[in-house]
């Protein structure tokens, strides 16, 4: 026993946890002075047994029986007994390289009547040391076990697990605390010899879930206040009836997996409450006030919490199938700074969007779809203050800053009546939301940052949103506190989608498993990702899933092609979908050229110096016409950032975040350069009332016919529906991004019969001067594009309606 050294302690529950050594060995009898553990400075007594494979391989991937080393993967189907198609691959196979090898694969096999992916291979048949993973048949690689002690750090955004001959179970024991357990404010160590370990407390912690209902709600008994704070030592609600009267004090008591609750036997509707905790930080007793991070309405980012009624939707709206969904991303403040109808105070929130609305702009553009930039509480410090609201502080409360009373908690009731006029017409009304780091002040962390943020090893915050601080969303108690929250919107406010911020840290598989959910309350609900991070991309995994994502490879591909840098083979990718590498099916891809990142569209493009396109040159405009040709005719879902059709400019600035002066729309725009939006409103009507375009599963190969200049450059015509599975209306989309003339061969079209319904700068039924499209060749002038139909009695309904005027400011 004198070489056998203890290297780390777990908790596993308050009365079991594990030791692990240094070496393999037989642990069914250690004597009970093998290790003692101090609670708070007193010894008590342990009791140790041998670990079984099947605990050993969950922490660290495999484990040893009877000469053999069982490599072992939980089951995504625990009750299927299909393969899952998982692969062992590391140093020992070349992590693979040469190919999926079926000696490699994992097995299903039931053990201890539940059912695994088994890989078993003898002992004497691997080297003694190798870093190893799991992979899928599609090349995804599977998360490692959340506490394995042999994580390997391979790389600054992945790790592997280390085989090591000489640690493969035997060398993890477990104990049993007999006379007393153990509790998250205890300290404990565990003491060998004249070694002193703390015990970890993170996996029994991490483990935690309660499915009680948490924040503050009324019934018939009362108020009811439940907190989750394992760590905590005591809870106190403080609530008043008046903002500027005095606090009462209400005390919590503890429950069972960290759970803290209180009841007042009185409706408490419009009172005002804090919650106080005290814990221990670094070994003194600390006293805080925090925000409910579940409160409904805040006063403002520092509270108090409003007790507000939340009444349910009665009836949902039915936003148009996802597949038909034209897009459009916006500011609350950015869409109505500058226009003269609305009054200061209701620029700065919801009930100047819903007087901006009643001018029709939207319906005349022909969006169906708003994404509005966050309006969860966020942390401004004065209600004025220009904010994009990446910096949240609760996930239920919509902005105070955007309501005329928040001291009363008129946010609630606003934000309901925008989603309204959104929904009376026809506009589904999408979210984008920040789950993957928290803004200040933090109460999840004055809870307990262990808990809610991911830490490295020397327990500092991790930092892969660039934003201080990374959400800890694999933990069970924070994926409820997500799942809450959004299914709180659908409920309450009809919410008809979400648009995820770094989606990627925030996981994705965990955000399919909530559209899911929120499928079963809304159907028609849409999930969209951010599919990156600092940490990682993650654009390829999206087609794993049934989310949508924003697809930034089609937004650099397609403003470098109408730049002349492009390729036709990568203009008819995207404008298939991305369904190759990218797409499971078409609508998935969000196509975009601009959002609230970085330079607006016109400022990315423009022939200007310091990328100033306030005043466009004529090039510009013409770019910008193909990029929306390309855009609304592409399968997929298209979105517009806010103002391109006004060709916006931010006049250079790359970053805006705190620039509304930059960031407002300015609709005088629309007498200065009318083109445009004249140019998009029959580009969308086009798509809308087509079938050509809105697909909702796969098309067959060749559905998108790609037809090469003679100049053998990108210039490109794109046959839509060329295998006519849709019907007989075909369209030809021409695209010329160069200098000079393009010419095409269009034989392979000859006994059909196309009419020009769009060139470059507009739609017209008929054309005086159209391009020149001469027996089997077409001619494009230099920096143009041309819209084409086939001709028929049914293709001729879709020719695009004339419209009214669009509304100026």
């Amino acid at each position: 026993m004198e070489n056998i050294e203890i290297s780390r302690a777990l908790w596993l529950n308050e009365k079991e946890g594990l030791l692990l050594i240094n070496k393999n060995g037989e642990w069914d009898a250690l004597p009970t002075d093998f290790a003692c553990l101090n609670l708070n400075g007193i010894p008590q007594k342990l009791r140790f047994s041998a670990t079984t494979v099947l605990e050993v391989a969950a922490m660290i991937g495999y484990g040893e029986e009877k000469g053999e080393i069982i490599f072992l993967s939980p089951r995504r189907d625990p009750k299927s007994e299909q393969s899952e198609d998982l692969y062992l691959a590391g140093d020992l196979n070349q992590w693979l390289s040469t190919g999926l090898d079926p000696q490699w694969q994992l097995k299903p096999e039931t053990i201890q009547n539940r059912i695994y992916n088994v890989l078993r291979i003898p002992k004497d048949k691997l080297p003694p040391h190798f870093q190893f993973k799991f992979v899928s048949q599609q090349w995804v690689w599977q998360p490692l076990p959340r506490f394995s002690p042999n994580k390997i750090i391979a790389h600054p955004c992945f790790e592997n697990l280390e085989y090591r001959a000489e640690s493969t179970g035997k060398h993890i024991i477990k104990f049993f605390l007999e006379d007393r357990s153990f509790h998250f404010n205890d300290h404990a160590e565990v003491v060998q010899r004249h070694r002193i370990i703390a015990v970890d407390d993170a996996p029994w912690l991490f483990s935690l879930y309660s499915c009680e209902k948490l924040g503050a709600y009324v019934d018939d008994h009362g108020t009811h206040f439940a907190l989750f704070a394992p760590k905590i030592s005591s809870a106190e609600v403080l609530w008043k009836e008046n903002l500027d009267g005095a606090y009462q004090e209400q005390r919590m008591v503890r429950q069972t997996n960290g759970i803290w609750t209180a009841t007042i036997q009185k409706n408490l509707t419009h009172s005002y409450y804090l919650l106080r905790i005290q814990k221990m930080e670094n070994g003194l007793p600390t006293t805080r006030d925090i925000v409910d991070p579940y409160a409904k309405a805040l006063v403002n980012k520092n509270g108090p919490g409003i007790i507000v009624e939340t009444l349910e939707t009665v009836e949902h709206f039915q936003a148009p199938p996802i597949e038909q969904w034209v897009i459009y991303e916006g500011h609350v403040r950015d869409l109505i700074a500058n226009v003269a109808e609305i009054s200061e105070a209701e620029k700065l929130g919801f009930s100047g969007l819903v007087k901006f609305l009643e001018r029709g702009y939207f319906q005349s553009l022909g969006i169906n779809a708003l994404e509005l930039q966050p309006i969860q509480e966020f942390d401004n410090d004065k209600k004025e203050d220009y904010h994009w609201g990446y910096m949240p502080v609760n996930y239920f409360a919509p902005a105070s800053a955007y309501a005329h009373h928040p001291e009363k908690g008129t946010q609630v009731q606003e934000f309901r009546e925008l989603v309204e006029a959104l929904h009376r017409q026809k506009i589904a009304v999408i979210l984008d939301v920040v789950y993957n780091h928290s803004g200040e002040p933090n109460a999840l962390s004055a809870i307990d940052p262990k808990y809610f943020f991911r830490q490295n090893d020397a327990g500092y915050l991790l930092n892969y949103s660039g934003c201080g601080n990374d959400l800890y969303t694999e933990n069970p108690m924070v994926r409820k506190l997500i799942m809450d929250s959004l299914e709180h919107w659908v409920r309450v406010y009809d919410v008809d989608g979400f648009r995820f911020d770094l989606a990627e840290l925030v996981g994705l598989e965990f955000l399919d498993e909530v559209r899911v959910h929120l499928q079963t309350i809304k159907p028609s609900i849409a999930m969209i990702a951010e599919p990156w991070s600092f940490r990682s991309y993650a654009g390829h995994e999206v087609r794993r899933t049934k989310l949508l994502a924003w697809n930034d490879e089609y937004r650099e591909f397609i403003r470098d092609y109408i730049l002349g840098y492009g390729n036709s083979e990568g203009l008819s990718y995207f404008v298939e979908g991305s369904l190759k590498f990218r797409s499971q099916f078409p609508a998935q891809s969000v196509n975009y050229l601009s959002s609230h990142d970085d330079f607006c569209w016109i400022d990315r493009i423009t022939e200007n110096v310091h990328h100033d396109g306030f005043i466009p040159t004529l090039v510009d405009v013409r770019r910008t016409h193909m990029a929306l040709a390309i855009l609304l005719l592409s399968l997929g879902t298209p979105m517009l950032g806010q103002g391109m059709e006004l060709l916006h400019s931010k006049r250079g600035v790359h970053n805006t975040y705190q620039r509304g002066d930059l960031n407002a729309l300015d609709y005088g725009r629309i007498l200065e350069y009318p083109l445009t939006i004249k140019y998009v409103q029959p580009l969308i009507d086009l798509r809308r009332r087509s079938s050509l375009f809105c697909l909702n599963n796969v098309p067959s190969s060749g559905y998108i016919r790609l037809i090469n200049s003679k100049e053998k450059n990108a210039a490109a015509t794109l046959l839509f529906n060329a295998t006519q599975e849709n019907g007989p209306m075909q369209i030809l989309l021409a695209l010329n991004p160069y200098f000079q003339k393009a010419h095409f061969n269009l034989s392979a079209l000859k006994n059909m019969k196309f009419s020009q319904i769009a060139d470059t700068f507009s739609f017209q039924n008929k054309f005086d001067r159209p391009y020149l499209w001469n027996g089997d060749e077409l001619e494009l002038p230099p920096l143009s594009c041309g819209l084409f139909i086939r001709c028929n009695e049914r293709a001729l309904e879709f020719c695009p309606k004339s419209y009214k005027e669009p509304l100026t400011s």
